[in-house]
């Protein structure tokens, strides 16, 4: 990072799940008829509430696409609510509507705002920088709108997606070869105002990425219904948490999962083509959900890394696997039997993106948790309004590390 931080107008409220997030910023939008909202939520059933109860409009598709609804709609000056994968397709005629009519953002939970980008083939990427477009000095991936211009007949062509990127300034290269996907850092510049609902915003990749551009933001809480200064998670609610999750350990179900990086991706990568790796997990997987936690199918969820859920379904939890970094879903919020057979680490892509802005790493133990605690709060641990006895769950967690960071942050002195 260079320079001085710019003065932004982000607040980011930070603050534990069933604290009261949305609940405050709809009554605060209500108290706003005239000012005029843009809600980012990746929940559809929350898409739904905020139009019910606020007046919203939802975008609907035109000609195939809702960016077209949108489109009319910032033009409009209208206040819309919609999902996280249409704010990642923003494109600069809604980004200058958003800025005349002096938007309000809200958004629930952190965007996606960087990953890796791949081309479907080596000969795919290299025909698209040959001829179709060339890295400016910030490493920004730009059109070359002399050999292919950008016109009504466009829309169909060959790399049509990535030329919509190029225009966006969506794609950056780093390292000279690895090619990242980027959220334009200017569309929250747009907003008159960004409030962002979430929870350990610490371990979040957003807080490194508004780091990278010295975006100033102020972190605060919602308590009783009000924003206050930030604060940590009270030893009230961990001891309130820890009521409610049974951890399952025992000397057999842990065996895989002791080392620092056993049951990460590159763990499974190097390991889940031996057989008896395979049966251990399943045959720990079932051990758990039939005999430890006696659960019925509907009961039961669990994940890993999706390139390997195939390997390790087995009878009775097979349809119960939950993504997981899911976070746009409440079809789990029945579920009291949870397996977590991951040991997450940032992607290699993440670490050398911030190193290449001057950056040192993203927190690992943070961005672990945050996942952690966002997958486990899928399942109904989430539904306060419920008794406690019909909130608690059984949690099994092999992989040492991911118990260790779970344990640490429960603890009171943290």
């Amino acid at each position: 990072m260079k320079g001085k931080k710019m003065k932004s107008n982000i607040t980011v409220v930070d603050s534990i799940m069933g604290s009261g997030k949305t609940s405050f910023f709809l009554k605060y939008m209500k108290e706003r008829p005239s000012e005029k909202f843009l809600v980012i939520t990746p929940y559809l059933d929350e898409v739904k509430r905020i139009k019910d109860e606020v007046g919203l409009i939802e975008p609907r598709p035109i000609k195939g696409s809702k960016l077209n609804h949108i489109r009319e709609l910032t033009a409009q000056g209208r206040s819309v609510v919609s999902t996280h994968s249409l704010l990642s397709r923003f494109d600069l005629e809604i980004q200058e509507n958003i800025e005349v009519s002096e938007y309000t953002l809200i958004l629930d939970e952190v965007a996606n705002v960087v990953e890796q980008f791949t081309f479907n083939t080596q000969s795919d990427k290299e025909d698209f920088f040959t001829h179709y477009a060339y890295v400016d000095e910030k490493g920004y991936c730009i059109w070359d709108e002399e050999k292919h211009p950008v016109n009504e007949y466009s829309k169909g062509s060959k790399f049509y997606e990535e030329m919509c990127l190029c225009l966006n300034k969506n794609l950056i290269q780093v390292n000279d070869k690895l090619l990242m996907w980027e959220l334009p850092i200017e569309i929250f510049k747009k907003f008159k105002e960004v409030i962002i609902l979430t929870y350990l915003f610490e371990g979040s990749v957003q807080k490194p990425y508004f780091d990278s551009f010295d975006i100033e933001y102020k972190l605060q809480s919602v308590k009783n219904g009000e924003l206050i200064p930030y604060e940590e998670t009270s030893v009230e609610d961990k001891q309130k948490i820890i009521s409610l999750i049974n951890m399952i350990s025992t000397p057999s179900l842990d065996m895989i999962g002791l080392n620092e990086y056993d049951l990460s991706s590159t763990w499974y990568r190097k390991n889940l083509v031996k057989p008896i790796y395979v049966e251990r997990l399943k045959n720990n997987l079932s051990n758990f959900f039939k005999n430890i936690a006696k659960a019925t199918t509907k009961q039961t969820m669990w994940s890993t890394f999706k390139e390997y859920k195939n390997k390790l379904k087995g009878k009775g939890y097979t349809k119960s696997f939950c993504q997981y970094n899911i976070r746009a879903t409440n079809d789990y919020r029945h579920c009291s039997a949870l397996a977590y057979l991951l040991n997450v680490f940032p992607h290699t892509s993440l670490t050398m993106y911030f190193n290449e802005k001057g950056l040192k790493e993203i927190n690992k133990d943070k961005y672990a948790l945050s996942i952690l605690l966002q997958w486990i709060w899928r399942s109904r641990i989430r539904n306060i309004a419920d008794s406690d006895e019909n909130r608690k769950i059984d949690l099994y967690l092999p992989s040492s590390r991911m118990k260790h960071i779970l344990m640490d942050w429960l603890s009171p002195e943290a």
